[in-house]
């Protein structure tokens, strides 16, 4: 009797083409994965170098510079102070020189001695004066810059919470993307959170902005069961706004 049973390694050709396309399908979702892992790491390495380099630095610059006045102000300030000691010990010397001027000639010398000293001291006083007077022009002149230096680090937190919120947007795109839909929704549920606290901690909103966006916020977390894709449309939505009007109050 003839055995007509087929190997079971030996695979009709349609298995064969099937489990073939769904290797490729495997091989194609994890590149895409790893491109747009790649992309977000290389957005927030750059983004993070950009905003030291932009902000922090000058700031630092800025405030060493402001330091470095500050001594020299100082400085200024203790010589006149010995100075003008100086001056009130001559002027005392002065006075006590012109009481003994009839006894001795040599007092009287003495005297006008101390005189030209007094003179070369007070020209000398008139100096540092006019150094102060321009250190204080060069402060006067580093404050606007000063000012916007704070200005720029008091908007830096707001800054730092959009880029983060971008963060967990990217990363449940990603995850949508991959279909992993349960972790893309705990990440737009972190992401609704962070949205809605820097809603209520921007001062520039008025009410009916602050309450519209607030909204969107709630209403893009109750589809997230549902319509996952339609609540990143939406978060990224309010992000781009909150950036819009970030960016716009941290411009000089």
């Amino acid at each position: 009797m003839t055995d007509t049973t087929v190997p079971q390694h030996q695979l009709p050709a349609p298995h064969r083409r099937r489990f073939f396309f769904r290797l490729m399908s495997i091989a194609l979702r994890l590149l895409l994965i790893i491109i747009l892992a790649t992309i977000l790491g290389g957005s927030a390495y750059y983004g993070f170098i950009g905003l030291y380099q932009q902000v922090i630095t000058p700031l630092q610059q800025q405030r060493a510079r402001l330091d470095e006045l500050d001594a020299a102000m100082a400085t200024q300030e203790a010589q006149r102070s010995q100075l003008e000691t100086a001056i009130a010990a001559l002027a005392t010397a002065d006075a006590r020189a012109a009481t003994e001027q009839v006894q001795t000639q040599a007092t009287a010398t003495a005297g006008a001695r101390h005189a030209d000293e007094q003179q070369a001291l007070q020209r000398r006083v008139a100096e540092l004066e006019a150094a102060n007077r321009s250190l204080r022009q060069e402060l006067d002149r580093f404050h606007p810059l000063a000012t916007q230096a704070a200005a720029t680090l008091a908007h830096l937190p707001r800054q730092l919470a959009l880029l983060h919120i971008q963060n967990l947007l990217l990363r449940a795109r990603v995850q949508l993307v991959a279909e992993n839909i349960g972790e893309a929704r705990l990440l737009l549920t972190d992401a609704a959170g962070e949205l809605r606290r820097l809603i209520n901690e921007l001062p520039a909103l008025s009410p009916d902005e602050r309450s519209s966006l607030f909204n969107r916020v709630i209403t893009a977390e109750g589809t997230l069961p549902q319509a996952p894709y339609v609540a990143q449309n939406e978060m990224e939505s309010v992000w781009m706004q909150l950036d819009r009007q970030v960016n716009h109050l941290s411009t000089p």
